[in-house]
């Protein structure tokens, strides 16, 4: 899932982990810091433009899609294979090798249902590879992506996605949303407090 958080001319986002966003972010912005503690990359305000252009590049994401998951299933109708890293969609790591021989290790959010991946080609030159009609399911899968918008490290003519199951909530949205709540209502319960006193 990709978050951003704008507060005191600075931006945070959030991203599922992806080696090109980590290098695009240091050849192309400057103001990047990265908090190890939040996992999250705060960069200033004034770079917002060229943020989302790396995000769109990347994830296929845009600012007023939002941040509302879903989760689908995926069927790959070929065999297909990402050099020397992992297979991506949506920014999403769905399987990963670390050699030749290792085999391939699903992500958390990603269940086999039927099919399965590998790890193949050369000591040098390895793959994780996805076998023919492979079937996952995905959870928090992004539902922008699903809007023309889905972007993979694979061939994304072969690939299926329907959603199985609706939006879930953006749990941290509403958090931050019930906190600036309450503040209002601390406001409002002292200004009438104060008014009472008058």
């Amino acid at each position: 899932m990709i978050k951003l958080t704008e507060k005191n001319g600075r931006i945070s986002v959030e991203t599922p982990y992806n080696a090109e966003f980590v290098r695009e972010m240091k050849s192309n912005i400057g103001s990047r810091k990265w908090n190890a503690e939040s996992k999250t990359w705060n960069v200033s305000a004034d770079d917002k433009d060229a943020l989302l252009k790396i995000l769109n590049d990347i994830f296929g994401y845009s600012e007023d899609q939002g941040g509302k998951t879903c989760t689908v299933e995926i069927k790959f109708n070929k065999e297909d294979y990402a050099d020397k890293g992992a297979i991506m969609i949506a920014g999403i790591v769905i399987a990963k090798a670390y050699g030749r021989d290792s085999g391939a290790t699903v992500a958390d959010a990603v269940t086999v249902l039927d099919g399965g991946f590998t790890s193949g080609g050369s000591r040098a030159n390895w793959e994780t590879k996805v076998k023919e009609g492979t079937v996952i399911r995905v959870k928090d899968f992004p539902e922008w992506a699903l809007d023309g918008n889905l972007k993979a490290n694979i061939d994304i003519d072969d690939i299926e996605i329907k959603k199985v199951s609706e939006s879930k909530f953006d749990r941290e949205k509403l958090l931050e949303e019930k906190e600036n709540l309450l503040k209002r209502l601390a406001e409002i319960e002292e200004l009438l407090e104060h008014d009472e006193n008058k």
